[in-house]
């Protein structure tokens, strides 16, 4: 018992001679600077800007940040969102368009039909259009 108490004690006062030298470390190399800010993000929140904000998210980085990375992440945002909006418009007038109809049919709903277009939903020999009297042997896409 005594044997332990006296190894207890010893250690717990010989612990700090087995710690770390006190002196500081002398190193022939100079230490770098620590990076500068969003340098591990690489512009990611320039970019999310630019997705979510179009070009107000831009103006807002270019006239914010003066880091030339976040700038051009926030570009390249902008134009992703511009493609995204060009298309999106495109397809809504394209769907508007559909519905009034250019070759003369007499329809009265609004929008295109889409009752014999397969989304591929299933097998190709889904719902087609029966053929019209008097419409010539044309393929299903071209009757009217």
């Amino acid at each position: 018992m005594r044997k332990t108490l006296l190894a207890v004690i010893l250690l717990t006062f010989i612990q700090p001679a087995f710690s770390a030298t006190v002196s500081p470390q002398t190193t022939s190399t100079p230490v770098k600077p620590p990076k500068v800010f969003y340098e591990k993000g690489k512009g990611t929140m320039g970019l999310i800007a630019g997705l979510t904000l179009g070009p107000f998210g831009y103006g807002g980085v270019c006239l914010l940040s003066h880091n030339r990375i976040q700038r051009k992440k926030a570009k390249q945002g902008c134009i992703i969102w511009t493609v995204v909006v060009l298309s999106a418009a495109i397809v809504c007038l394209a769907v508007a368009a559909g519905g009034k109809g250019g070759s003369g049919s007499s329809k009265s709903s609004k929008g295109p039909d889409l009752q014999g277009l397969n989304f591929g939903s299933g097998s190709s020999t889904s719902a087609k259009r029966k053929p019209q009297p008097g419409v010539d042997d044309l393929p299903i896409f071209l009757q009217p």
